[in-house]
């Protein structure tokens, strides 16, 4: 009986053992880990941004993103300066359209605000206008560096990484801007005015973002990378870095 025991267990034995490892290396299948093929993904941790004191535009500026944006950047250095001082004392501005001989000509941007800040049907200016009247605020040279033609990144590495906001010009709501009324200036070259343009104070980014001071939105505004970098380069990729 004792035999036919075993020769029974012998048998089930046998017929069992391929399911078994079967089964053991299913196990061992499902637990092990897959070799890593490369490195872990490495996720950029987000810049902080800077605590720049917040300025409206409106409703006393409606054109004046400049101006605003440049005295939110003197005030993150504890400057006192209001926005009116800052329009009606250090501020070049030129409203002196004329027509000669059926051509129209007017200021240039790159030397007077166009207007008004305070109006809504005035232009703006660029970067050397802002420039200039930061010297003339801080009395000399080298409050403020033009970085005009310099990349978005190289401006973050260069100067938001190491505390210091940057003026940018792009346009509203990061919309698209468009050609818009064309005049001559004083040398006869041909101006176009870019319809949208407007100015803001960078104060941080991260992987997708680029944040803003938006004298139009508000305080840490994020807009997309790719859109900012659109926008930035339409308006000729200028920027002013303000220092300390």
């Amino acid at each position: 009986m004792a035999r036919f025991l075993r020769y029974v267990f012998v048998i089930c034995f046998c017929i069992c053992l391929p399911f078994l490892t079967a089964l053991v290396f299913l196990r061992c299948s499902l637990t092990k880990q897959p070799a890593a093929d490369k490195p872990p993904e490495i996720i950029k941790a987000a810049s902080s941004q800077m605590a720049v004191p917040f300025i409206s535009q409106n409703p006393d500026f409606p054109t004046g993103c400049e101006a605003v944006s440049a005295v939110m950047a003197l005030r993150y250095y504890g400057e006192c300066v209001t926005v009116d001082d800052f329009v009606d004392n250090f501020l070049s501005c030129s409203d002196a359209f004329y027509t000669m001989n059926g051509v129209s000509y007017g200021p240039d941007p790159h030397q007077f605000f166009i207007g008004d800040p305070r109006t809504k049907n005035s232009y703006g200016c660029y970067a050397p206008v802002i420039e200039q009247a930061i010297n003339r605020y801080a009395g000399a040279p080298g409050r403020v560096r033009n970085t005009t033609g310099c990349s978005l990144e190289y401006l973050c590495e260069t100067y938001i990484d190491n505390g210091h906001p940057v003026l940018i010009w792009g346009s509203m709501d990061m919309k698209a801007t468009r050609p818009t009324r064309k005049w001559r200036l004083s040398t006869g070259e041909e101006f176009t005015w870019i319809s949208g343009e407007h100015c803001l104070v960078l104060v941080g980014y991260d992987d997708s973002r680029f944040y803003f001071n938006d004298p139009l939105a508000g305080a840490a505004v994020g807009y997309d990378k790719k859109t900012v970098s659109l926008r930035y380069k339409e308006l000729g990729e200028q920027s002013l870095s303000i220092l300390d």
